[in-house]
């Protein structure tokens, strides 16, 4: 099967984009557990299991998938405790669940405990499911194989029934809090038992389950197990819809499930996250909430994430920050590891294929004073500077007085703080932030949000970071606002055609080296921000800049390459952007001005929309840059991808 189109050219199969790019999300994150280490993970009841009856198990049709489904719920019926259920919900898709590239689901067989009402009347509730069994009847469709070499299936029909498995996975830890997750996959009489965490997915061998009884008993004790042993996060408790109507009140959370979460020995009130990062397959999961202290009802934010292991506690790096005194940051007010809570540390009985790429992470919640607003919420082209400015400053004095690096700089990751009437702007989320003390860079997948990352990181592999690929980011952040937000008068068309090159390297390099011409495409309509721009880019464009570029003359080339590294040395400071921050933000005439943001048209073609995922826009937009789409419908984004192209510069 062909990734790019639709339809393949070979087999002229279905190709859901959505399962290919699911798929392409776990690669390298699957390990081998046998079976019967797998079945520990659920405790054997008091309760004697029934009987197998191995003749209902082979009545279950191999070949005809529609006809699998009945049987297969009757044969498993006496496995269940009392009360639950299995329902076939092969054609009931749920309209709630499309968190991963808008892709909504509908499982073969959706499993329910039935412990508490049902969220909504639709067969299918990833809110409510707690687990699922998915029904292929032709072993083509075997997405994984028994050695470890050989986990991860090459074709494209084993690669779609992974993605396929990975968004029913996804779907239900999107729309649960939960720690972990189970499915079964079923190929003819072949069966395999998933376990999900965020670090990735643990599978079992294949075997017949019309010959052996690992299916019924992973049923018996599913189902007899506790919500937490299910993979329930049962820390977050649910507050009665007729209590706690002023923390209700104060979260504007009026109809919404409320909850009670402990941060360390603190409590806080919450309802619904306002953050989409938990809508990926795997990695840290974050959810922000707006939340209420249980004790003084004061208004704060807290993070719930599952942190790297490998990497420092965000509550730490704000001490260390606090001790240099590094302005333009919240405070933190609790913090703390959710006990007993974590996944991906390598167990004796994994069978690890050479390329996994298993991360360790533990499940961790901050709580700080400042809930802030979105940066894209300013009041005027002045103030955004100024917000800016300001964050840069906590990034400058974190980088030279604590000797921290944040590593992560997005529009998501600057916001408007207010504090005495006064606003600022503050940079947030320290979580992958590197101490320069650090023994040795980390080299895992690429840090940062992919629009704001330095274009130079895209090389693979990586290069190792420098303080010039955060300021970069700060670049890219304007560029980006500008373009979206600030008043200008571009199309809808060539907006979005703008915003496309902060997608990849190529385009994304064409952009830097483009920067004087760049910055005016937009007809930015305040001429003070106009300028301000112009001189950011007059020296920018320096970074990505080479010889070729300069049309040197052979006999002037030393004294030009002279000139492009002493450039490109400056740009690894922050004082040059702090120099033109300083300069331009005097103007009086410009302060004076009242331009405040506009949430301008983006007129996206549909081949770019179908593969853009939620998660790579701005996390704390209110408004959505693209309209909802039904997971299949649209075209694919690109065919292939342009070589990697090796950028060098002088530092």
């Amino acid at each position: 099967m062909g990734s790019s189109f639709p339809f393949s050219s070979l087999t002229g199969e279905y190709v859901e984009e959505a399962f290919v790019k699911a798929a392409k999300e776990l690669e390298g994150k699957y390990v081998l557990v046998p079976t019967k280490n797998f079945l520990q993970f659920l405790p054997d009841p008091p309760e004697k299991m029934p009987t197998v009856d191995e003749a209902s198990f082979k009545k279950v049709p191999s070949d005809t998938e529609l006809k699998m489904y009945e049987p297969l719920i009757s044969a498993l019926a006496p496995f269940l405790k009392t009360g639950w259920s299995l329902v076939n919900t092969s054609n009931a898709v749920d309209p709630n669940s499309g968190f991963f590239m808008e892709h909504c689901i509908k499982p073969d067989i959706t499993v329910y405990s039935n412990e508490g009402e049902p969220s909504n009347d639709n067969l299918c509730r990833a809110a409510d499911m707690d687990s699922f069994l998915e029904v292929k009847p032709h072993h083509f469709h075997e997405p994984f194989g028994n050695k470890a070499d050989e986990l991860e299936k090459t074709s494209g029909y084993a690669r779609d029934t992974r993605g396929q498995l990975a968004t029913y996975l996804n779907a239900m830890k999107a729309a649960q809090y939960r720690t972990h997750s189970f499915g079964v996959i079923i190929v003819g009489s072949t069966c395999r038992l998933l376990r999900h965490t965020q670090s990735g997915t643990e599978v079992t061998p294949s075997f017949d389950y019309t010959a052996t009884t690992h299916l019924q008993t992973f049923f018996w004790r599913f189902s007899h197990a506790s919500p937490a042993q299910r993979g329930l996060d049962t820390t977050y408790q649910p507050v009665g819809e007729n209590l706690e109507t002023r923390a209700r009140s104060l979260l504007n959370a009026q109809g919404e499930k409320l909850y009670k979460v402990s941060v360390d020995d603190q409590s806080f009130f919450v309802a619904a996250p306002f953050t989409r990062s938990h809508h990926d397959p795997v990695g840290r999961g974050t959810r922000c909430f707006v939340a209420v202290d249980c004790q003084t009802y004061q208004k704060c934010l807290l993070k719930d994430t599952w942190r790297l292991d490998a990497c420092h506690q965000e509550s730490e790096t704000y001490r260390k920050l606090r001790q240099y005194q590094v302005p333009n940051i919240a405070n933190v007010l609790a913090a703390g590891d959710v006990p007993g809570q974590r996944c991906g540390y390598p167990s004796p009985d994994w069978i690890v294929p050479l390329n996994a790429t298993f991360r360790q992470h533990i499940h961790y919640r901050i709580v700080l004073d400042v809930v802030g607003k979105p940066i894209n919420r300013f009041e005027s082209t002045h103030a955004l500077v100024g917000y800016v400015r300001d964050a840069f400053e906590a990034h400058y004095m974190a980088h030279t007085k604590a000797k921290i690096e944040h590593r992560d700089v997005s529009v998501a990751n600057l916001v408007i703080g207010e504090k005495d009437g006064v606003s600022r702007g503050l940079l947030i989320d320290w979580e992958l932030a590197r101490y320069q003390e650090d023994a040795n860079p980390r080299t895992y997948e690429r840090i940062g949000s992919r629009q704001f990352m330095a274009t130079r990181l895209f090389q693979n592999p990586p290069p190792v970071r420098t303080i010039g690929d955060d300021i970069e980011s700060f670049v890219l952040v304007l560029l980006w606002l500008a373009v979206r937000y600030t008043p200008n008068d571009m199309l809808p068309k060539a907006r979005a055609g703008f915003l496309d090159h902060f997608e990849g390297e190529e385009t994304k390099l064409t952009l830097m080296q483009s920067l004087p011409s760049a910055v005016l495409r937009p007809l930015i309509t305040t001429a003070p921000f106009r300028v301000f721009l112009s001189h950011v880019a007059a020296l920018y464009q320096w970074r990505y800049a080479s010889t070729q570029y300069l049309g040197a003359d052979p006999s002037e080339a030393q004294e030009e390459e002279e000139k492009l590294v002493a450039q490109q040395q400056k740009l690894e400071s922050h004082d040059w952007l702090l120099e033109i921050f300083g300069a331009r933000l005097k103007d009086d005439a410009w302060q004076a001005l009242r331009d405040p943001a506009v949430n301008h048209d983006v007129l996206r073609s549909e081949a770019f929309t179908v593969g853009k995922r939620k998660s790579q826009l701005l996390e704390y937009e209110v408004e959505q840059v693209n309209k909802k789409r039904r997971g299949g419908e649209n075209p694919p984004d690109s065919v292939g991808s342009s070589p990697s192209r090796i950028i060098i510069f002088h530092v």
